[in-house]
């Protein structure tokens, strides 16, 4: 009996994971459409980076979420001060790894669904280190926000950046099982949903 159990365990899991899959991908749409009409409606600065750093990283299983914008007369990318970053961030146009991704996604071809992810952030020459204190970023996705128009008049007003991607294992599910690790980054459909929130954004 026990040999049949032990048997029947990886298979099991497998189904167990694809279950959760499901209920994320579910919870994650139920989500998006929602967010969607919020960013959408946002009038203010704060109240667009605050969505973005308490919402985005719900709907895209993210443990944060910073929103850049573009200043081209000072030539320089910042965040507003929030809950999560105090102090805000103010870098260069063209330091570390957002300054390149504004540069890469100004020069793409397809700037409507450019999106950079990096998996291995301290392996890119780009990388200048977590953005606080005590945090460890494993993974980062970022995607542009292009303001409204068509191509040849659309600016670049910022970028949307979530770092580190969490299991879909839901907090009411319970207790995460201990077999349940940290997932390998983001993914061709997180991307799709980053691109989707950035052009709502904007």
């Amino acid at each position: 009996a026990e040999a049949l159990q032990l048997s029947a365990l990886p298979p099991m899991l497998q189904i167990r994971d694809c279950i959760l899959r499901m209920l994320a991908g579910d919870r994650q749409r139920e989500g998006m459409q929602a967010l969607v009409g919020k960013l959408s409606k946002a009038d203010s600065v704060m109240g667009v980076a605050k969505l973005a750093e308490d919402e985005v990283v719900q709907v895209l299983l993210g443990e944060q979420c910073t929103l850049f914008f573009i200043d081209q007369a000072q030539e320089e990318i910042w965040s507003p001060p929030t809950e999560s970053l105090p102090t805000g961030i103010c870098i260069g146009s063209r330091q570390g790894l957002v300054g390149h991704v504004a540069e890469s996604a100004l020069a793409s071809e397809k700037k409507e669904t450019f999106v950079h992810t990096c998996n291995d952030p301290p392996s890119s020459p780009y990388w200048k280190g977590d953005v606080k204190s005590g945090f460890t970023t494993r993974n980062v996705m970022t995607a542009p926000v292009w303001s409204g128009g068509k191509d040849k008049d659309r600016k670049l007003l910022g970028l949307i950046q979530v770092l580190n991607k969490r299991s879909c294992w839901a907090e009411d599910m319970g207790e995460v099982p201990s077999d349940y690790g940290e997932t390998d980054g983001w993914t061709v459909a997180d991307e799709r949903l980053l691109v989707v929130l950035a052009q709502s954004v904007g």
